[in-house]
């Protein structure tokens, strides 16, 4: 490659589907070898990441967390942060437990907590995912900045119409992205977009590509020019420049070029 390249993935439907395949960690290997970078841009926390990291052995050149409000060098350091206002934050909280919600969780830089899941959700593993670890409240109060937030309803229906209500309630305080039935909740300007586009600064000689699968991929997907997968929300589809079967297909169309 004559320039270094950045490809930023989506993690959930796009870079992991269903498991991590050996071949995308064999094509992300070549890549860099190539002098590629590999890294997420994803609105899961990165509390989120790190277990699936070490279940998976691999390692990230960079993350791009929680929807762009956070993000991480290959060393887990801060390169940038947006939280959210506190008070916001547990304003939101009050109502999802008066509402009630399906779930409702918020994430620190380094850790996250389901505040409230519905007793009849427990065994939904979208809801109550296998495996994934939880933080009492007071240790994600203690971690210091609120950087997101994570919602459900009792189904996608009611997630939906969950996110437009709160979307109109909380104009120009939080802003909401609604990702196949699962709400992640940022400060108000914050989007994968402008994640991606923090990279980009840090590195202008750099090419900087993306690849995602749902509807809170789509603008970064028409802002990039970016590519979708075969899986992917058809409209996001429709916007790619190239749709993939999976990531190693897209690292090799890359290394092609």
């Amino acid at each position: 490659m004559n320039q270094t390249i950045y490809l930023a993935s989506d993690y959930d439907g796009t870079f992991k589907q269903g498991t991590i395949r050996d071949e995308d960690k064999e094509a992300i290997r070549r890549f860099r070898s190539c002098g590629g970078r590999f890294g997420l841009v994803t609105g899961r926390a990165l509390s989120m990441l790190e277990q699936e990291f070490v279940r998976y052995d691999m390692q990230m050149d960079f993350i791009i967390a929680c929807t762009g409000a956070a993000v991480f060098d290959r060393d887990l350091n801060v390169i940038f942060k947006q939280p959210i206002d506190k008070a916001t934050a547990w304003e939101l909280a009050a109502e999802m437990e008066r509402r009630p919600a399906g779930l409702c969780g918020m994430a620190s830089l380094h850790k996250h907590s389901r505040l409230y899941l519905h007793p009849s959700l427990a065994a939904s593993r979208d809801h109550n995912p296998e495996g994934l670890p939880q933080y009492p409240r007071e240790a994600v109060e203690q971690d210091g900045d609120i950087i997101s937030m994570f919602l459900r309803g009792f189904d996608a229906e009611d997630s939906l119409a969950l996110y437009n209500h709160l979307t109109e309630a909380y104009r120009g305080r939080l802003d909401f992205h609604y990702n196949g039935g699962a709400i992640d909740v940022t400060a108000p300007g914050v989007s994968k977009t402008g994640g991606v586009r923090s990279l980009a600064r840090l590195h202008p000689d750099a090419r900087v590509c993306v690849i995602g699968d749902e509807m809170n991929d789509l603008d970064m997907i028409r802002t990039f020019q970016g590519f979708s997968v075969t899986t992917g929300n058809e409209t996001v589809k429709r916007a790619a420049s190239r749709v993939f079967d999976h990531v190693s297909d897209c690292i090799d169309y890359l290394l092609q070029e």
